[in-house]
């Protein structure tokens, strides 16, 4: 009798060693799982930040070469300005400052 309930204990102690082995192996299997998905998420997010920076970078470009080609916009006509003026400037000493007599 001892030797059947022995061997029903071992048995039993098997069976039940056997489910937890399993269920340890799946609860690995899961956390590998996790840790895969995790890694590509990762991975795909470094991607999409490395694209937006590249992006940012691009339109900083743009933006920085339209306000430079605005500022030397600026600076081609103020420089026609100051010559227009220095021109009249110019003539008027030239001429003994007559638009200037001519209002007194």
């Amino acid at each position: 009798m001892l030797v059947i309930i022995s061997i029903v204990g071992v048995f039993s102690v098997w069976k039940q060693t056997s489910t937890i082995k399993e269920d340890v192996n799946s609860f690995w299997n899961g956390i590998d799982s996790l840790n895969n998905d995790l890694g590509k998420t990762i991975d795909q997010t470094q991607r999409n930040l490395d694209e937006s920076l590249r992006d940012t970078n691009d339109q900083i470009s743009a933006v920085s070469n339209e306000i430079h080609s605005e500022i030397n916009e600026i600076h081609r006509i103020i420089d026609s300005r100051l010559d227009k003026l220095e021109d009249r400037l110019t003539k008027m000493f030239n001429d003994g400052c007559k638009p200037v007599q001519d209002k007194k």
